[in-house]
């Protein structure tokens, strides 16, 4: 079973979320999902102390050469939730959001500070996190800890199954006209004029076109300046979806979901506005 959320992606008919509203959901959930996973690893780390173990946990950051392994390899993954946190703390300062330092005393809770330590890197793909669990597992088993193997790692495991990093991944849904005049305000800076007024079998040749044609249809950089173009608020903020649909992390978001299609061009020209971007 797995989770995901309309709220903050759903903007058909709610001028309030815009893209700047879904950054910011993204970053909260992908934040709280870390404080959560710290206090779960942090129960883990302890209920590991064994020193049998595979070479393929042997060869996971922080076991080289520890005594007991296992508990080497949590603690560099709570290392890297902080960093997570800490991540998702930077990306909602850039975004204006009030910061929330109440959960940081579980982060200083969740196994010793190293002071000095090299600086980590944020967990913002889920296999990151779901492969050395699963190696921890693999590992016990084999050596003969099955009842260790099948106790709070696999509750770990699963409710990593279940949440992944973002918590719940948002679904994007947008009113199809929007996307068209979004693709008109895109043609009419490539100098192509009439999309709106095109009939349907002329869409979905010049969208198929653009498509497979392995080029932009705004030359490099353009898309970047389209406020400085002159490009309406409405069109702009489709627009910002679209890009901000390829700058999220990995997993942050689920179906991108098109109200009123009614025709196969309204399909054609999100995938263009998602290849623009």
């Amino acid at each position: 079973m797995v989770f995901a959320s309309w709220m903050g992606g759903d903007r058909d008919g709610n001028p309030n979320v815009t893209s700047k509203i879904t950054r910011e959901v993204v970053a909260m959930q992908r934040r709280q999902a870390a404080l959560l996973y710290l206090r779960e690893f942090n129960t883990l780390r302890w209920s590991l102390s064994v020193h049998e173990c595979t070479p393929a946990v042997r060869a996971l950051p922080g076991a080289e050469d520890a005594s007991e392994p296992y508990k080497a390899v949590v603690a560099n993954l709570i290392a890297r939730l902080r960093a997570t946190v800490a991540w998702a703390d930077a990306e909602l300062h850039k975004l204006g959001a009030p910061a929330d330092h109440r959960p940081l005393a579980l982060m200083s809770s969740s196994g010793e500070v190293v002071s000095g330590a090299p600086a980590v890197q944020p967990l913002l793909a889920v296999e990151e996190l779901v492969a050395p669990l699963q190696t921890m597992h693999e590992s016990l088993v084999a050596s003969g800890y099955e009842e260790l193997a099948d106790g709070v790692l696999v509750d770990v495991i699963r409710r990593v199954g279940a949440f992944g990093l973002q918590f719940a991944p948002l679904d994007l849904r947008q009113e199809s006209t929007r996307h068209a005049r979004a693709v008109d305000a895109l043609c009419k800076l490539a100098g192509v004029h009439g999309y709106l007024s095109w009939k349907e079998d002329e869409k979905v040749e010049f969208l198929t076109k653009e498509l497979s044609s392995g080029r932009p249809l705004l030359r490099r950089g353009t898309f970047e300046r389209l406020a400085e173009l002159g490009v309406p608020a409405d069109e702009m903020e489709v627009l910002q979806t679209a890009a901000l649909v390829a700058e999220l992390p990995q997993g942050s978001l689920g179906a991108y979901v098109i109200s009123q299609a009614t025709a196969a061009s309204d399909v054609l020209a999100v995938e263009l506005l998602m290849a623009e971007a």
